[in-house]
């Protein structure tokens, strides 16, 4: 336990040393960013609400990196998501998890293409341009007896047209099983770090926007209904989005409640549902998963609606399990360690026996016992020797 604080306590040394180098600015530029960074792509996370704080095992760059931990074997996910606007996210993960440490890396990117500008004059359908957001990470971590500690470092590329600019963050969690089997904790703290100005403002050259950052609490629950195993999680996130020259808050809100409830009436399908509570253009989140060992095909709906217009934003993802399965549904449901069966015990003869049914052994001197008279008896003697007297023993 010692050795885990001191780890602890190094890794969130190194996740808040970043915000001694970066100014308290909140600008409209570093929000735009924080819009992805905080919209997980990962099939089975989306279907839940985004609740995967304690949960899940895909999207350690949104909601923790510590999630790697709860992965059964290494795995290596791909996806694509076509959202509504003509946004398309095509998306890669890989969670390689060890006896004592884990590492995974993720890379998605955000883009838009042909772009119809506008001017004074209306829309100029003949220069189009392209927006892209891109994301990609490194994690690695180490477990202890019930949990795990993670950290992120995530690299951003925004670019409009031929302008970019660039940004670093660091994010880091921690996770533990409180009942093993059943329920499990985890806190998170993310995107702590900069971004730079666009290249295209040489106004702002070399000047560094901090990130809003955010951070998670979650607990998921494991049990049975009916002989279905059901997975429940819930979260608390709060982003840090506003107090700024310019607030996200009236487009993001500070404190969001994703809900989510998965269950597998199959070992093969499992069935998903949530909601982000506070979160009002969400209607509500499903979903659906096919396990085949050593491929999983997951698929995830969030339905949207934004001044009563209503569209549904789907990802896909399907992922390779590499090495042997694990027993059971794999990442469906923690369950509890199996008691080890004890061997079967040889039950004790009793010292009292049927004398019918097991003749007794002819013993090598008569049992003598008292008569009621006091002299002595010979009861259940053996046939009579004739090498031996009649007489009793003294």
């Amino acid at each position: 336990m010692r050795r885990f604080f001191y780890r602890f306590t190094f890794t969130c040394l190194i996740v808040f040393s970043f915000s001694t180098q970066s100014r308290a600015v909140d600008s409209l530029a570093a929000n735009s960013a924080f819009q992805f960074l905080d919209e997980p792509v990962i099939p089975r996370l989306v279907g839940m609400g985004y609740a995967g704080t304690a949960f899940g095992d895909g999207g350690f760059s949104f909601v923790n990196p510590a999630q790697p931990y709860l992965a059964e074997q290494p795995s290596i996910q791909i996806g694509y998501s076509p959202m509504p606007g003509d946004l398309t996210v095509p998306f890669f993960e890989v969670a390689w998890v060890f006896s004592d440490f884990f590492w995974g890396l993720h890379g998605s990117n955000y883009a838009i293409n042909n772009i119809i500008p506008a001017t004074e004059q209306g829309p100029d359908p003949t220069n189009p341009f392209s927006y892209s957001f891109s994301l990609a990470s490194i994690d690695a971590g180490f477990t202890f007896d019930r949990g795990a500690v993670g950290v992120t470092v995530n690299g951003i590329q925004e670019r409009i047209e031929t302008s970019s600019r660039l940004g670093i963050s660091v994010s880091a969690g921690v996770l533990y099983r409180i009942i093993p089997g059943k329920l499990t904790g985890g806190v998170a703290f993310l995107n702590e770090g900069t971004v730079s100005a666009f290249t295209y403002d040489v106004t702002t050259e070399g000047a560094q926007e901090k990130l809003p950052r955010s951070g998670r609490l979650g607990f998921a629950y494991t049990d049975t209904i009916w002989r279905f195993p059901v997975n429940a999680a819930c979260d608390a996130v709060y982003r840090d989005v506003g107090n700024g020259s310019y607030s996200a808050a009236n487009i993001v809100p500070r404190m969001t409640m994703p809900l989510g409830l998965e269950i597998w009436p199959t070992d093969n399908v499992a069935l998903r549902v949530g909601k982000r509570i506070n979160f009002e253009t969400e209607v509500v989140n499903f979903g659906a998963g096919l396990s085949l060992r050593p491929l999983t095909f997951d698929m995830a709906f969030v339905v949207t609606q934004f001044q009563g217009d209503v569209e549904i934003k789907p990802t896909f993802g399907l992922t390779y399990a590499l090495g042997a399965p694990a027993p059971g549904k794999s990442a469906a449901v923690q369950k509890p360690p199996t008691p080890p069966v004890k061997p079967a015990e040889i039950p004790a003869v009793s010292p009292k026996t049927d004398s019918a049914a097991i003749p007794p052994a002819k013993p090598l001197l008569p049992a003598i016992v008292p008569d009621s008279l006091g002299a002595p008896a010979k009861v259940n003697a053996a046939a009579p020797d004739s090498t031996k007297s009649d007489k009793p023993a003294p």
